[in-house]
C-alpha cells in the first residue's frame, strides 16, 4: 500500500503527524465555552463501519482534567435517516475512548457513533455533562476521579457537525496457517478510516467444543505499530459459525492514513472451551464431602441441603499444575425439570508461572494479560418448577476452559 500523502508539502512535522492520524479534510476545530470550560470538536472521521468524533476539554478556571461523563452521554439529533443504526443495535452512540496522546492540562477523547447512511451526513451533538478524571501514569490511561470527591460538571456545549464518509480499502490475503495447533485462514484485511479489521476463520477441532477467543497484540510494522481495539469499540461485530469453521474479526488502530505494506500479527492469549461430557454420581443423602478427580485436580461436593431450594457447595482445588480455569457444570436430579443458580464464593488470580495475586493488586498492574482466574468454591441452588424437593443425582462436566499464552507471530503482506 503506497502512502497516498507522499510528496505533499507540509508546514511542519506536527501537521504531518495530524494527517497520518486523521487524514485530510477531517479537521473541524469547533469550540464552545460554558462555565469556564471549553469543549472543542477537533476532528470527525466516517466510513461504513462507524463515525468517530474526537474532542478536547480544557478547564480554563480550575485546571481540572474533564471528559464527557459516560453516565450522561451526549445527545445526538439529526434528520430521520442520517444514521444507519442497524449495526449498533439501534444505538446512536456505541463507545467512548481515551486518546493515547494527552496534552498537559487538557483531556482528549473519542465518541463512537453509528455510521452515516449516505456519503455525507449532518447532525447536532450536545454535551451536557462532564466528569473529572486523573491520569494513572503507572497504567498509562485515564480513570475517573474518586467518586467521593468528584462532582459532575453540568453545562451545555452544542455543535453542528458534518461527517463525510471515506471508502474502505479491502485487501485479500488468503493466508492459511496454524496458530497454537488451530487451523486458521486469514481471508481479508479491511483498511478503513476508523479501524483496521482482520477477518479470519478457525476450524473447530471437535464439533462439540465451545468457541475459541483469540486475543492478538498490536500490529507490528517496520516503522510503527497499530494498537489493538477492543471488540466493543466496533459496532455490529459478531462471530459466525459456518459448518466446522468459525468466522472472527480482530480490530486494530486504523492504518488508513499511515499504511504499512506488511506487518506481524501476534497471538498473545488463546481461550478455548473443550468438550468432555464427563459424569460423576452424587449421593444426596451423604453428609461427608464427595470427592472426584478431574485432570489431576480434586473436586468435592459438600454441604448438600435438600429442600424446595436445594443448595450445595462445589470446591475445586488449585495448584500450579491446574491447567483449566473454569468448568461448565450440569446436574441431573429428581425431579428432572429444575432451575439452577450459582454464587461464586472464592477463587485464585494467578499468572502462567503460578504466581498468585490479590484482586487489589490487579488495579495497579500495567500488564495483566497473562493473569487467569481460577474459581475454587461455588454454591449452587436447584429449584423445581412445581415446588418439589430437588435431589441431585449426578454432576456432569460439559466443557472446561483452558487459557494459554502462545506468543506466536504471523506475517501478513498487503
Amino acid at each position: 500500500m503506497a502512502n497516498w500523502w507522499n510528496g505533499m508539502s507540509m508546514a511542519d512535522d506536527e501537521s504531518l503527524e495530524e494527517i497520518r492520524k486523521y487524514g485530510l479534510g477531517n479537521s473541524l476545530n469547533l469550540k464552545q465555552e460554558d462555565n469556564g470550560i471549553e469543549v472543542t470538536i477537533t476532528h470527525v472521521i466516517a466510513d461504513d463501519i462507524q463515525t468517530l468524533v474526537y474532542y478536547e476539554v480544557e478547564d480554563l478556571q480550575q485546571d481540572r482534567l474533564l471528559r464527557v461523563d459516560h453516565a450522561v452521554p451526549p445527545k445526538v439529533s439529526s434528520e430521520r435517516g442520517v444514521f444507519d443504526t442497524s449495526q449498533a443495535s439501534g444505538q446512536l452512540i456505541h463507545s467512548f475512548k481515551d486518546q493515547m496522546d494527552q496534552p498537559e492540562g487538557k483531556y482528549r477523547g473519542r465518541i463512537g457513533l453509528a455510521p452515516v447512511k449516505e456519503s455525507e451526513g449532518s447532525f447536532e451533538l450536545k454535551v451536557e455533562g462532564l466528569t473529572e478524571v486523573v491520569k494513572n501514569d503507572e497504567m498509562g490511561m485515564m480513570q475517573p476521579e474518586d467518586f467521593k470527591r468528584s462532582i459532575p460538571v453540568e453545562g451545555e456545549w452544542k455543535f453542528s457537525i458534518t461527517a463525510k464518509k471515506e471508502e474502505i480499502i479491502e485487501k485479500p490475503v488468503n493466508l492459511q496457517t496454524k496458530i497454537n495447533g488451530s487451523q486458521v485462514k486469514i481471508d481479508t484485511v479491511r483498511v478503513a478510516p476508523t479501524a483496521t479489521l482482520i477477518n479470519f476463520r478457525y476450524k473447530k477441532n471437535n464439533p462439540q467444543d465451545g468457541m475459541k477467543y483469540f486475543l492478538f497484540g498490536e500490529l507490528q510494522a517496520e516503522k510503527r505499530s497499530y494498537q489493538r481495539q477492543e471488540a466493543g469499540l466496533i459496532p455490529g461485530y459478531a462471530s459466525k459459525v459456518s459448518g466446522e469453521w468459525v468466522e472472527e474479526q480482530a480490530a486494530f488502530e486504523s492504518m488508513y492514513y499511515d499504511p504499512a505494506d506488511s506487518f506481524h500479527l501476534t497471538l498473545e492469549r488463546l481461550e478455548e472451551h473443550i468438550a468432555v461430557n464427563q459424569a460423576f454420581p452424587i449421593d444426596p443423602e451423604e453428609d461427608s464431602p464427595q470427592k472426584f478427580t478431574f485432570k489431576g485436580i480434586e473436586l468435592s461436593i459438600e454441604d448438600i441441603d435438600i429442600g424446595t431450594e436445594t443448595t450445595f457447595t462445589i470446591k475445586e482445588k488449585w495448584n500450579k499444575d491446574r491447567n483449566f480455569q473454569r468448568l461448565q457444570y450440569e446436574f441431573a436430579s429428581e425431579p428432572q425439570s429444575m432451575q439452577v443458580g450459582q454464587e461464586n464464593k472464592s477463587g485464585i488470580y494467578a499468572d502462567h508461572k503460578g504466581n498468585v495475586y490479590e484482586e487489589d493488586d490487579l488495579e495497579s498492574m500495567v500488564a495483566v494479560e497473562d493473569i487467569r482466574y481460577f474459581p475454587t468454591e461455588m454454591v449452587y441452588h436447584l429449584r423445581a418448577e412445581n415446588g418439589e424437593e430437588v435431589r441431585p443425582t449426578k454432576l456432569i462436566i460439559r466443557h472446561y476452559q483452558v487459557t494459554t499464552f502462545p506468543d506466536e507471530k504471523v506475517q501478513i503482506g498487503l
